[in-house]
């Protein structure tokens, strides 16, 4: 009866010891993915995921459509011009350490299909998610601000001999930095662009003034050209000892009405990335390593083990005293029971 009352009381502490932990294990798994899917008037190659740990690194691509050359390389001075192809083309991505990457293809050149044969589409979502924490050589420091640089390049391109409504031919990217905790959200930016064959460019406010573009009247072709970095500081604040995540996502699309003489590109494949620091004397920041956190222990989860230490071995001797201990007990149980 007595053994177990003394078992309840262990069954209680581990659960609260467990659970302190939970907020910093609770968090994704870090690594990279990439997701690529691509679709020619009917026919469709995905999606394919590919995902890796950290470190890590995937790659995927995902193609339908005969191949071969489209209309050429084609671009819009002074911007470097771009190849096409008469397919539907999705590549992407992504490396721990290093960046992301991300290209959608869709249109191409088949005169004998004739206007609005059949839709071609590319898409590629770029992910990399990793973990970090920040350190303090000074108790009293709590909290640290967080400054972010962001650097993404690439090109957006449409073209079409056969002419095209708004919503026809488009390219499009999307970016997002995002850093959160299990208990919510500390930070999140998102950037967009897009080329329609039609309407011409739109662009989110931080990437407004990152932007080249430009029309080159034969073919109809547009294109724009994003060089954007961009540093913030003192982004987010997070506090000292608790693991954060940091999640980064660069998207590209592409969409063409029909294969007929039209086409679409978002190439940001070659460069897509970030950078985490700090600038407070005492401070350091650190990329947790391997699949998961290690949570740094705190002034309350030490008084927990403790506590816990001291009832298992309040237990142990109770338990021997009440089983009458040397009596009737073997050897090794008493030595065990003695040592308590």
């Amino acid at each position: 009866m007595n053994k177990h009352k003394s078992s309840k009381v262990i069954y209680w502490l581990i659960p609260v010891i467990s659970l302190h932990f939970s907020s910093a294990l609770a968090l994704p798994i870090q690594g990279v993915s990439v997701t690529t899917f691509a679709e020619y008037r009917g026919v469709s190659s995905g999606p394919a995921t590919q995902i890796a740990g950290n470190p890590g690194t995937v790659n995927s691509t995902s193609q339908a459509g005969p191949g071969g050359g489209g209309i050429g390389t084609i671009g819009v001075s002074p911007q470097t011009p771009v190849d096409t192809f008469d397919e539907a083309i999705a590549r992407g991505r992504a490396a721990l350490p290093g960046t992301l990457g991300s290209y959608s293809h869709a249109g191409g050149f088949s005169p004998g299909f004739g206007a609005g044969a059949g839709p071609v589409s590319a898409t590629t979502s770029s992910q990399s998610l990793t973990h970090w924490v920040a350190t303090s050589t000074d108790p009293s420091v709590t909290t640290v601000a967080i400054d972010v640089l962001a650097f993404f390049d690439g090109t957006m391109a449409t073209g079409d001999f056969a002419g095209v409504g708004p919503g026809d031919l488009s390219a499009r990217v999307d970016a997002q930095l995002s850093a959160f905790t299990d208990g919510g959200s500390l930070y999140d930016l998102a950037l967009h662009a897009a080329l329609d064959g039609s309407t011409g460019l739109t662009a989110s406010t931080g990437w407004a003034g990152s932007v080249t573009s430009g029309i080159n009247a034969f073919g109809n072709v547009r294109q724009a050209t994003i060089d954007y970095t961009e540093f913030f500081e003192d982004a987010f604040v997070v506090n000292i000892g608790e693991v954060f995540a940091w999640d980064v996502m660069l998207d590209t699309s592409a969409f063409a009405t029909g294969p007929f003489e039209l086409w679409a590109s978002s190439d940001f494949f070659n460069t897509g990335g970030f950078d985490l620091s700090v600038n407070t004397a005492g401070i350091t920041l650190i990329q947790v390593s391997g699949g998961s956190p290690s949570p740094v222990p705190e002034p309350g989860m030490l008084l927990l083990l403790l506590i816990g230490l001291l009832a298992l071995r309040w237990v142990s001797r109770r338990n021997c005293l009440i089983d009458g201990l040397p009596l009737g007990l073997a050897p090794t149980t008493q030595s065990r029971c003695l040592s308590a």
